[in-house]
């Protein structure tokens, strides 16, 4: 089988969505003149929402869901919170959160920075007793629900991970997440 010389330099570039385009160089351009392949949308198909110009719709869709859902699994997640913490980790709870918080701060004594890059948790400042525990799951459903009610922000995202990950780091001497922490 014989190749035929191409005088103009041709190269068929695959995009990822696997449409082909024809890219033409000539020896005096210096950039390279695109093509479209058969039916590919133009400029004004999408200016007129045809075409890839749905791709901002598309977007705002999957952003809208996403940050709803994952404020609905917050929510779901403080709420058995609510319900359990205190039997589980309060004062006079099963296995208390107390113990395992000293712990932690036997293996990282030098301030509560250090300990808090190591196991981020608000009670590296705050008193840990049954009412801040609450508070802080209190706190981590109201958030949730404004997510959820589409008040979102980078703040309240980070704000919503550091109330879970506080109530998962104190609960590191017990069992009750420890399917959480392994998987980290």
């Amino acid at each position: 089988m014989r190749r035929r010389k191409i005088s103009t330099q041709e190269h068929i570039l695959s995009s990822t969505q696997g449409n082909e385009e024809r890219v033409s160089l000539n020896s005096t351009e210096k950039e390279p003149k695109l093509a479209p392949s058969p039916g590919a949308s133009s400029a004004n198909d999408a200016a007129a929402g045809k075409g890839k110009g749905n791709d901002t719709l598309t977007f705002a869709i999957a952003k809208w869901a996403i940050l709803r859902l994952m404020g609905v699994i917050y929510f779901v997640a403080f709420l058995g919170a609510f319900f359990q913490n205190e039997g589980l980790m309060g004062k006079n709870g099963l296995v208390p959160a107390e113990k395992h918080m000293a712990w932690l701060a036997e293996q990282h004594p030098s301030s509560a920075w250090e300990g808090f890059t190591h196991y981020p948790a608000l009670f590296w400042w705050i008193d840990l007793n049954d009412s801040n525990m609450q508070g802080i799951v209190w706190l981590g459903m109201l958030l949730s629900s404004l997510v959820v009610a589409g008040v979102n922000s980078w703040v309240i995202q980070l704000a919503l991970w550091l109330l879970d990950f506080s109530i998962v780091t104190i609960s590191g001497g017990t069992s009750f997440y420890s399917e959480c922490i392994q998987s980290w």
